[in-house]
């Protein structure tokens, strides 16, 4: 049997690998994954190197971080994320990273701070470098609109109305995706040293950030993964979470995330 490759890739200026399936352990000289026992009780481990830097592991919904073993990690200089936004684990925040911070204190205006929010929402950081924060959100709902039109049209749910707390398969999907996402952001807000409170866009909420950062995947991930599993119709709600889990975890949202943070706040 093998194990679950742990690969990983340097995403603004941090260094990060995600895994799932397999567990994650001290071993002599640094960490070693270890795969899920087959039918015959046998079991995979291989050696992982540690990269120079910071470093962060996401753990997918089925490997999720413990405090304890993140703190084994953490010992190492690794620090733990969930990609799913696992609810009763909280990172512990990277000890070198303070440029987000830093940078974050240094905008003069909270209309800067929101054009960079829409211009990765939007994906075209020229379009949205002088244009009026009203009319980047009154583009940014006709957008979101238009992948709402596209997603009812391609899942063929009839006439569709986004109603946060409906009770229909596609709002319960959004909604789900939606706070697991928030999660993620309130999570990623943490390690980086951002104040999750640093709102452009939403305002005066301890989550604020966390709100604008996973706001500007709502287009890319949030409603598409919403529809896909809607259209699935699972009645159990434990169903819906576990698949939008693995959307989560399968799309990187928590690398793009730490991505993110570098752009809006560079």
């Amino acid at each position: 049997m093998r194990t679950t490759p742990l690969t990983f890739t340097k995403t603004a200026g941090v260094h990060y690998a995600q895994i799932d399936y397999a567990r994650l352990v001290k071993a002599r000289g640094g960490v070693a994954v270890v795969g899920i026992e087959d039918e015959d009780g046998d079991v995979a481990r291989q050696a992982v190197p540690i990269p120079d830097g910071d470093v962060i592991v996401g753990f997918g919904p089925s490997a999720s971080p413990t405090a304890a073993g993140a703190r084994q990690l953490a010992d190492l200089g690794i620090r733990s994320l969930s990609t799913t936004g696992a609810p009763g684990f909280s990172p512990a925040p990277l000890e070198d990273v303070t440029y987000a911070v830093n940078q974050a204190y240094l905008f003069t205006k909270v209309t800067e701070g929101a054009r960079r929010v829409y211009a990765f929402r939007l994906g075209d950081d020229g379009a949205s470098a002088t244009a009026q924060k009203a009319s980047l959100a009154e583009l940014d709902a006709q957008l979101v609109e238009e992948v709402y039109e596209k997603h009812t049209a391609r899942f063929r749910v009839g006439r569709f109305s986004r109603t946060p707390g409906g009770r229909d398969f596609t709002n319960v999907a959004i909604d789900v995706a939606q706070a697991k996402a928030v999660r993620i952001a309130a999570d990623v807000c943490t390690l980086l040293g951002v104040s999750s409170a640093l709102g452009f866009i939403h305002r005066g909420d301890r989550l604020s950030f966390a709100y604008d950062l996973a706001s500007a995947f709502e287009m890319s991930d949030v409603i598409p993964i919403g529809f896909l599993v809607g259209a699935r119709k699972f009645a159990d709600l434990a169903d819906v979470e576990a698949v939008v889990d693995e959307e989560l975890h399968d799309r990187r949202v928590a690398s793009r995330m730490i991505e993110a943070v570098s752009r809006i706040l560079a």
